[in-house]
């Protein structure tokens, strides 16, 4: 037997205290015991007990046992860590220039209003360069770029004016200011300074 287990195995069925057990494995190691003679009858003890002590009494590392492996960055942080902080911060910049709004702070209210952002500033976006309508005047296969202004103009003045030009189309004012306010969301939704 070489090893600490293979000893405390071989001696498991005999009863021995746990100090018991780490004075032979004491006495093995030096040549003055042999696990082949009939061990001393000892009183019983639980298997918790004999554990913890021959774990503490264990001098020397088990060469059999590998460490434990971590599945840890290099750096104790990446992307994907950042991201869950982002995402689940109960102190977020948006809760710290509205303090009085304590629902600001809730991890779950901060998850809605990133992907309610994320998802208006990638629809805009979208909108700009590719289209969201279709069957633009000028080339009814296109993808067309959506001029939010004259559209709320045409539907709160009931007028007919065309409401979208072929992608890429250039940003109206309204649209620019919806891109500008769903980007200041995401930014309002990230973690604070504690400085």
């Amino acid at each position: 037997m070489d090893s600490w287990n293979e000893f405390r195995k071989s001696h498991s069925g005999r009863g021995l205290s746990a100090s018991e057990l780490s004075e032979l494995w004491k006495r093995y190691k030096v040549g003055d015991y042999d696990p082949d003679d009939d061990a001393p009858a000892a009183d019983e003890s639980d298997d918790e007990d004999l554990t913890a002590a021959v774990e503490a009494a264990s001098e020397e590392p088990d060469e059999e046992q590998a460490p434990p492996v971590t599945h840890e960055s290099p750096s104790g942080s990446g992307f994907g860590e950042w991201l869950r902080a982002w995402v689940f911060t109960d102190n977020s910049q948006l809760s710290n220039l509205l303090p009085s709004t304590r629902f600001l702070r809730q991890p779950g209210v901060n998850l809605a209003l990133v992907l309610a952002g994320a998802f208006t500033f990638l629809l805009l976006l979208f909108n700009l360069f590719i289209g969201l309508a279709n069957g633009c005047q000028v080339d009814p296969s296109a993808g067309c770029t959506v001029d939010w202004a004259t559209l709320l103009s045409n539907m709160l003045l009931q007028e007919s004016v065309a409401d979208s030009s072929p992608a890429p189309g250039e940003p109206d004012w309204f649209g620019s200011v919806m891109i500008f306010l769903s980007a200041s969301l995401l930014w309002a939704t990230m973690p604070a300074n504690d400085s």
